[in-house]
């Protein structure tokens, strides 16, 4: 799947800035499942859950899309990454040097601290 199978998804999270939207079905689960990487400030963080549930959201008034991913988003994991950059590595270029850069920046980060 790909990041334009989220219909009607409304991309504007407010201050967050989405970096990469991955949908994918676990174990044949018939919604889905979308992570959705983000970037504010510098900092990087995910979401995932439904893809239904993140479409519906996308929709409503920022402030609410705001507080949603406030309560929702996780530091993002190389796990997470890793993920991203799998499906990217062969469909998008721009978008896999991207995540490169990312997990790079995030390796380097975790083992200076």
């Amino acid at each position: 799947m790909n990041n334009l199978e989220l219909n009607g998804f409304n991309s504007n999270f407010g201050d967050f800035n989405i970096v990469s939207i991955l949908s994918d079905y676990l174990n044949h689960w018939i919604l889905g499942l979308t992570s959705i990487i983000l970037e504010k400030d510098n900092l990087y963080f995910y979401i995932q859950d439904e893809k239904e549930k993140i479409s519906d959201v996308s929709k409503m008034p920022i402030y609410i899309k705001e507080d949603w991913i406030n309560y929702n988003k996780k530091d993002l994991s190389l796990d997470i990454i890793n993920k991203h950059i799998k499906y990217y590595k062969n469909d998008d270029e721009d978008m896999f040097n991207l995540l490169m850069t990312i997990r790079r920046d995030f390796i380097l980060t975790k083992y200076i601290k």
